[in-house]
C-alpha cells in the first residue's frame, strides 16, 4: 500500500484537502486488502478532521466489519451513524447527537439486512426491511432476494410466501437468482415438488436456468433415487448448451 500513502503525502504537500470520497476510497482499498486496522485508522483520521462519514463511507465500514465476521460491530456502527449523525472512532466509539439521516439507498439497506441475516438476527433484518418500506424506498429484486434467503434459511417459509406476494404487488419481477434461492430452500425442506414447480415457473417467466438451477434440482433427485426425474433432467441439461 506504499503507493497509496505516497499519493496521500503528495496531496498534503500540494495542499489538496481530502473529501469524503477520498477517505471512503482509502478505507475501501485497505479493507479489500484485508487490512482492517489500517482501514479503521483512515476512518480515525477522517473523524479527526471532524468530517462526518457519508452514506457511502458508512456502507464501506459496515462491509468491512461484515467481511471479518464482526456483525455486532457492523450493527453498532450503523446505529450510531444513523441515529446520531456523526461518529468518532479512536479505538472506541463515541458519538454526539446531531439528528438522524434515515433516507438511505436500497443498496445501503440491503447491506444492513444482509449483515443482520449473517448474524442470525432475523427479526432485525425484517424490521430493517419494513423500515425501508415505511421510508418510501421501493425494494429492488436484490433486496427481496436477500430477505427471501434469510427467512427461508431460518425456516420462515410463510414469510417467504409473503415476500413473493409483495414482489407481485409492486411489480418487482423475480430473476434467476430469486428462483434459485426458492428451489434451494424447498429442496432443503424436502419439498421437491415445490422446488420443481419454481423451476418450471422460472422458465415460464422466460428466464434462463443457470448451472446452479440445474445442479440443485438434479442433486435433489439423485440423493432421493428419483431415477426417472434424474434422467429427464440430465437430458434437458445436455440440450442446453449454456450449461458447463
Amino acid at each position: 500500500m506504499g503507493y497509496v500513502e505516497r499519493l496521500w503525502n503528495e496531496m498534503s504537500f500540494k495542499g489538496i484537502e481530502p473529501i469524503n470520497s477520498t477517505y471512503s476510497t482509502l478505507i475501501d482499498v485497505y479493507s479489500k486488502g484485508g487490512m482492517k486496522q489500517q482501514a479503521l485508522c483512515w476512518l480515525g483520521k477522517m473523524n479527526k478532521k471532524e468530517m462526518e462519514p457519508d452514506e457511502v463511507t458508512m456502507g464501506i465500514v459496515v462491509q468491512l466489519y461484515k467481511k471479518v465476521g464482526e456483525f455486532q460491530k457492523a450493527n453498532e456502527f450503523f446505529k450510531k451513524w444513523s441515529f446520531n449523525g456523526s461518529l468518532r472512532y479512536d479505538g472506541s466509539q463515541t458519538s454526539s447527537a446531531v439528528g438522524s439521516d434515515s433516507h438511505l439507498s436500497s443498496y445501503t439497506y440491503n447491506t444492513l439486512i444482509e449483515t443482520y441475516g449473517k448474524a442470525g438476527q432475523v427479526r432485525e433484518a425484517s424490521d430493517t426491511f419494513e423500515l425501508m418500506l415505511r421510508e418510501g424506498i421501493v425494494p429492488t429484486t436484490v433486496n427481496f432476494n436477500t430477505m427471501i434467503d434469510i427467512c427461508g434459511n431460518h425456516g420462515r417459509l410463510n414469510q417467504v410466501a409473503s415476500l413473493m406476494k409483495k414482489m407481485e404487488e409492486i411489480k418487482c419481477f423475480p430473476n434467476t437468482r430469486t428462483y434459485n434461492i426458492l428451489i434451494s430452500l424447498h429442496v432443503k425442506y424436502d419439498d421437491i415438488k415445490m422446488a420443481a414447480d419454481y423451476f418450471a415457473k422460472m422458465k415460464e417467466a422466460s428466464l434462463e436456468p443457470d448451472p446452479v438451477s440445474y445442479h440443485t434440482l438434479l442433486y435433489a433427485y439423485s440423493i432421493r433415487q428419483m431415477d426417472s426425474e434424474s434422467e429427464d433432467f440430465i437430458h434437458e441439461m445436455l440440450q442446453n448448451t449454456t450449461i458447463g
